[in-house]
């Protein structure tokens, strides 16, 4: 399985959280798509770099007390 690591516990050894790669990629595919803020409480912009062939999406800040904006 390949998938993307979402979460690592602090303080334990070679413990981490992955979603597969294809929840992953319809979810990045829905964040580039919608510019602006997200039910998550982030407010997120398509990323440039110049010459860049992938597609890169830039997140420019969170809702107060949104489930982005509060501690792990």
């Amino acid at each position: 399985m390949v998938g993307i690591n979402v979460a690592i516990r602090a303080g334990a050894q070679r413990i981490g959280f992955a979603i597969p790669i294809d929840d992953a990629r319809r979810v990045i595919a829905k964040l580039i798509a919608v510019e602006g803020s997200t039910a998550h409480g982030t407010a997120s912009k398509p990323g440039r770099q110049k010459g860049a062939q992938r597609r890169r999406l830039l997140v420019t800040g969170t809702t107060e007390n949104s489930p982005a904006a509060l501690p792990a």
